[in-house]
């Protein structure tokens, strides 16, 4: 094998790990991804879920001030995590309130990647969610990894869910990609949304 064909050249790479202790933990990781983000000012979040609690909101939105911030997540209709679009439908107008763009993508699935884009040389991946759950109870893990190349063709694909995705700016316009197209929303997935986004507000530490 070829490892020069194989794979893409780097400058550096750096392992982010959250602490490994049970039970309720310092949020280390998010911050060393504030820490991060903080360098550049095109910042692009992937995650499945979007669960914030109040010093997540705070942080986001300091990070919106100078930069231009995007969270691309499932769109309620598709996501697999019913508890967490339940929550996502009931916060989405707080998360806007901090300034990101939020990107719904609508694809043929669930999406559960983690990455986040800082502008064009920096990509982070691993196992953290945007969520309270990954930032205060669970152990992550996320690589950073310096590399305009690696950064050039993970933007592709997360360019490609874009499209598919319809996009709702933080004065709440809605904007469609040139690739989307509307999912079906049942009324018994939509109704159980609405439920459940309502029982849930005293655990979404735990979604």
């Amino acid at each position: 094998m070829d490892w020069t064909e194989e794979t893409l050249p780097c400058d550096s790479l750096t392992l982010l790990t959250g602490l490994q202790s049970a039970g309720n933990k310092a949020p280390v990781v998010w911050e060393a991804l504030c820490g991060v983000m903080e360098r550049g000012t095109d910042i692009l979040i992937q995650t499945p879920y979007v669960v914030c609690g109040g010093e997540m909101y705070r942080q986001l939105q300091s990070l919106c001030v100078g930069r231009q911030v995007s969270i691309l997540t499932n769109a309620p209709e598709t996501g697999a995590n019913l508890f967490g679009c339940a929550d996502y439908r009931m916060e989405r107008d707080n998360i806007l309130e901090t300034g990101v763009k939020l990107y719904e993508w609508a694809g043929d699935r669930s999406m559960h990647s983690k990455t986040i884009l800082v502008d064009d040389r920096i990509s982070i991946v691993g196992s953290y969610n945007l969520d309270m759950r990954s930032t205060y109870l669970d152990t992550e893990m996320m690589l950073v990894i310096e590399s305009a190349a690696f950064n050039a063709q993970l933007r592709a694909q997360t360019e490609q869910r874009q499209a598919e995705s319809r996009c709702v700016l933080p004065d709440g316009t809605v904007e469609y990609g040139a690739a989307y197209v509307p999912p079906e929303y049942g009324f018994g997935r939509r109704a159980f949304h609405t439920v459940c986004g309502a029982l849930v507000r005293p655990f979404r530490c735990l979604l």
